[in-house]
């Protein structure tokens, strides 16, 4: 009940507001207590937007919030020597798969008036690979964000997307995927240059 009084007051100050489910499980300890990595990683991006069933294009905005959130969760882990987007970085790879599943548009009825929201589910599917190529394994997250509208102003707030909200959701996604890549064995400490020398 406390939440949906925050989202209601959110909405008749700025006629949009976006709420997350709280699917994932949060972050106990950040940044992790493992050891670095010790090699650098590089990031790419794939996305697919879906509106139902139907496939759909993702948006430009949202796979930029993506990106931004991947790169700041990485590199404030700590735990790789560089972190760099792009498919001619070098290093480690992170192949980051992003799903984005909007639902249909719906209302939410309350004792006065009654509340339009669309529901967005962000998948989330990485796939770590060693520098020569060989795949270390995969990790699978995602979270459901709530975007309510003022039907009153809904036209005109439509282009508002609440950003702040998924760009937390999304860097929530990464850490997640860290820790669980690191808790499956995935991402391991680089031996020093003598050690791998040795025969």
């Amino acid at each position: 009940m406390r939440a949906l009084l925050i989202v209601c007051l959110a909405v008749a100050l700025s006629g949009c507001a976006g709420y997350r489910t709280s699917r994932l499980p949060p972050v106990a300890i950040w940044p992790p207590a493992e050891p670095p990595i010790g090699a650098p990683i590089a990031l790419r991006f794939y996305g697919v937007g879906r509106v139902d069933t139907a496939p759909a294009e993702l948006s430009p905005v949202g796979l930029r919030i993506a990106v931004e959130a991947a790169e700041r969760a990485y590199r404030d882990s700590g735990l790789f020597s560089q972190v760099q987007s792009g498919w001619d970085a070098g290093g480690m790879v992170a192949e980051v798969g992003l799903t984005v599943v909007t639902g249909r548009i719906r209302q939410q009825g309350l004792v006065l008036a009654s509340l339009t929201y669309e529901q967005f589910e962000l998948k989330l599917r990485t796939s770590f690979r060693a520098t020569d190529g060989t795949e270390l394994g995969r990790v699978e997250v995602s979270e459901i964000v709530r975007v309510y509208r003022d039907p009153f102003v809904f036209f005109v707030m439509f282009s508002r997307y609440p950003t702040t909200v998924t760009a937390q959701v999304m860097y929530d996604l990464h850490r997640a995927t860290l820790v669980e890549a690191l808790k499956k064995g995935y991402l391991k400490p680089t031996p020093p240059a003598e050690a791998r020398a040795a025969p």
